[in-house]
């Protein structure tokens, strides 16, 4: 990543800054609201002309009625955590030269232009008139090519404009330097779970590690059909029936890890010197079948270990539990973050951050 699009090396006093964001939240978690404050209080603290706020919030579909995907309601979350005025925009263009203050545009998603990235498009045009310097902070997307993630360094006759990179895409990327590195001599246990099959190919990626363990939990655990010496198959689980089972098989009706399984798991956790997790270990929606998940969160909780929570249905469920830990950092980024362990610093949304 190129140092000099780093927020704190860019001039943003007296500038329009129009920041991207993922306040993507679901219903009982605003974490990532939270989570972009500090983005946003710096930017504040440099004396910025205007502050035009965007983001995403759900999957509207053209031609439907996609009111319940209005950001509007969000307006009043970030007045009340900046103790500040947050004024509502529902178009790009409906905000003008002489404006000043906070404001929030409606999701970028109600626009075509935005899914579709195209970037020459009307809409286009008048959300990167919005600003003259813009800020990337919404690590959830960064693997969306998308017009308000990377569309502004498709357009040479912008190169006036300058673009860079949040607080929170920082620290992302800086917590998970150790699960990324080849060299590192530290000890990685990878906790993999869910139903996401693209999962597999990263078990694969990280069997390549000498200092990799992974273990596999979740309907995920009925899709890794290989024998490796790194990785270790849940060895029991409960029915749908509530039946305990041992079993290592292709079983889809195993929905929560039993306690064999837990067992082995925390002595894989004691042995580790980093912990990085990703999927539910059962069907979380489910009280019946959430226990091995907080069964294993709570254990993490009374380590002193390095933890990373990969986001997606993992880190709401750490942020139900009101986690606070400094050992324990839980990412913004689901399919991102995975995308990323995958890629690197190729994909779209941080490409761009890595030209000199």
């Amino acid at each position: 990543m190129n140092e000099q699009m780093f927020i704190k090396n860019i001039n943003l006093k007296k500038n329009n800054i129009v920041a991207r964001f993922d306040f993507n939240i679901s219903k009982t978690d605003n974490s990532r609201i939270y989570e972009a404050l500090p983005t946003i209080k710096y930017i504040l603290s440099q004396n910025p002309n205007r502050l035009v706020l965007t983001t995403h919030y759900g999957r509207p579909v053209p031609g439907y009625d996609n009111s319940k995907y209005s950001v509007q309601f969000m307006a009043n979350i970030l007045e009340q955590s900046l103790n500040n005025k947050v004024t509502f925009l529902l178009d790009p263009c409906d905000i003008t030269d002489s404006d000043t203050g906070i404001f929030l545009l409606e999701n970028v998603r109600f626009n075509d232009c935005e899914t579709n990235c195209d970037v020459n498009g009307k809409y286009a045009n008048s959300y990167f008139n919005m600003g003259n310097v813009f800020i990337l902070d919404a690590f959830g997307c960064i693997h969306r090519d998308h017009m308000s993630i990377c569309g502004i360094s498709k357009r040479s006759d912008l190169i006036n404009k300058k673009i860079g990179y949040g607080l929170l895409i920082a620290k992302e990327l800086n917590n998970m330097k150790d699960i990324i590195s080849t060299t590192s001599t530290k000890k990685v246990l990878y906790i993999m779970g869910g139903a996401k099959t693209d999962k597999l190919k990263l078990i694969d990626k990280f069997c390549q590690n000498e200092n990799t363990t992974i273990f596999v939990g979740g309907y995920l655990a009925t899709l890794y059909n290989k024998t490796n010496s790194h990785v270790i198959i849940r060895s029991d689980g409960i029915t749908k029936t509530g039946k305990l089972i041992n079993t290592t098989l292709i079983d889809d009706n195993v929905l929560d890890i039993g306690p064999q399984s837990i067992k082995i798991l925390k002595k894989e956790i004691d042995d580790a010197d980093i912990i990085f997790w990703n999927g539910p270990l059962g069907i979380i929606e489910d009280p019946l079948y959430i226990k091995g998940t907080l069964c294993i969160l709570n254990y993490l909780v009374e380590t002193n270990k390095k933890i990373i929570i990969g986001g997606g249905e993992t880190g709401s469920v750490a942020n139900n539990m009101n986690i606070q830990s400094d050992n324990i950092f839980i990412s913004t980024g689901g399919g991102a973050l995975m995308q990323y362990l995958q890629k690197g610093l190729t994909l779209c949304g941080l490409v761009q951050f890595s030209i000199d």
